[in-house]
């Protein structure tokens, strides 16, 4: 079998893979090394089997991300598929 990794923005030099535990461990390395990375989807022939996001980022659906954006909570988010992935601002980082 053959799996590759898809990440947003930024072109790997080797994304061909043979077992789905080397694409995973390559994907939570890129999650890990690269600050701008927030997810990394694992494919196989094409179609997506999972995703992987950053620690910290949580999903919420559009009503959350409406209440927490007029209540100033938000630090950082993105959307996948219609899902909001939030990371919440705390005390330690205004």
């Amino acid at each position: 079998m053959s799996y590759k990794l898809n990440v947003p923005n930024i072109e790997l030099s080797q994304n061909k893979f043979e077992t789905i535990e080397q694409a995973y461990y390559t994907a939570k390395k890129i999650l890990n090394g690269f600050n701008g990375v927030k997810f990394v989807s694992i494919l196989h022939k094409d179609k997506q089997l999972t995703t992987l996001i950053k620690t910290g980022y949580k999903p919420y659906k559009w009503q959350v991300f409406k209440a927490l954006s007029n209540t100033n909570q938000i630090k950082d988010f993105f959307i996948i598929n219609s899902t909001y992935y939030i990371k919440l601002k705390t005390k330690n980082n205004d």
